[in-house]
């Protein structure tokens, strides 16, 4: 299982950097995501993105996601390219349908083509099927993100199915999509550093689900489990 987090950048901007220096320093999470909402109190994510950049020297970094209801695909593209020169080939391009479903695949075409030879991995999230055929299509990896009030159980089902749905599309297409989970705020019914046996419990769960990677909020929301998450990310 590979692990990454995401950092909400609501919160002073040295307090911002301390937190992604810390998990620069965590060898057991490969990426650090920033999420792309225009909410009042959050800093922009793709400036934010480039102070991730300066920040650390090893994490994968990327927006999680950047909804085409915000972008326009050359311009994104533009940008994509200078946060990936800017960190080393560090980008992980993260993009969602922003509930534009109806155009998304258009859009991501335009955006793949823009991109050109560059080697970006693309990241599609979504659950619906026009997200899950554009990943089929275009996806390095494919990125879910359970609802508010969505039970565990329901969350984990929902992953197995729609897995499943892009396993078919992914035999139509001959491409292999890394499965990715986003399990962090606003989605609370997991609590996998609440004990050893919660982790545990967690990540095999998801593992037979059919993932190969999770990503989670940092810090965690309960000040009392940042032990766990040193014991289980610090040793790589």
């Amino acid at each position: 299982m590979r692990f990454g987090v995401t950092t909400i950048p609501n919160v002073p901007w040295d307090e911002l950097v301390s937190r992604w220096r810390a998990v620069d320093a965590l060898p057991g999470i490969e990426s650090l995501w920033i999420p792309d909402h225009l909410f009042k109190g959050w800093y922009e994510c793709w400036a934010a993105l480039g102070g991730l950049a300066c920040a650390t020297t090893r994490v994968r970094l990327g927006p999680l996601v950047s909804p085409l209801t915000s972008h326009e695909p050359a311009r994104l593209a533009r940008a994509a390219v200078t946060l990936d020169e800017a960190s080393g080939g560090r980008l992980e391009l993260g993009i969602g349908s922003g509930g534009a479903s109806r155009r998304f695949e258009r859009w991501t075409a335009e955006l793949a083509d823009a991109l050109g030879d560059r080697r970006i991995p693309l990241t599609v999230g979504g659950y619906g099927e026009t997200g899950l055929r554009v990943a089929a299509r275009f996806a390095h990896r494919w990125n879910i993100s359970p609802d508010r009030g969505v039970s565990r159980d329901e969350a984990r089902a929902l992953a197995r199915e729609r897995n499943a749905r892009l396993d078919e599309l992914c035999a139509d297409t001959g491409r292999t999509v890394l499965r990715s989970a986003l399990i962090a705020y606003p989605f609370e019914a997991e609590t996998p550093f609440a004990s050893d046996d919660a982790w545990a419990e967690f990540v095999g769960a998801w593992e037979d689900v059919g993932f190969e990677e999770l990503i989670l909020d940092y810090p965690p929301r309960n000040p009392g489990e940042r032990g766990l998450v040193e014991k289980v990310f610090g040793s790589g």
